[in-house]
């Protein structure tokens, strides 16, 4: 089951629209803040480590909850569109693949102490 923010309107508890990729679902957590929630998953890891079980994070890098041309404007769209995804030549569709730089940054981010 996907750890990020996900969507707050999706209507699905499987997380599989995420809102932010570099945070912990706020929901998930017991502080309720996004300092907290990461500061709890960090732990979470660190505590499975010591016990010898590796943790594996199931993300969804082929869509965000921005979904396609009709979905909403909460962040990379927003920012930086044709930057955040992988527009057709023409710029007017959304082309359906996974981005990787996303993914690269992600693992470093997790994977540094």
């Amino acid at each position: 089951m996907p750890v990020q923010q996900c969507d707050p309107q999706e209507g699905s508890f499987w997380g599989y629209m995420p809102l932010n990729f570099f945070s912990p679902h706020l929901g998930y957590s017991a502080s309720k803040t996004s300092e907290g929630a990461a500061e709890e998953f960090r732990a979470m890891v660190d505590a499975f480590h010591a016990a010898g079980i590796e943790v594996w994070l199931d993300v969804v890098y082929n869509h965000t909850s921005e979904g396609d041309l009709a979905g909403p404007n909460y962040s990379y769209r927003g920012i930086d569109n044709q930057s955040y995804y992988l527009l057709t030549g023409d710029r007017g569709h959304y082309r359906n693949d996974t981005g990787c730089a996303i993914l690269c940054a992600a693992i470093i981010l997790w994977s540094v102490p």
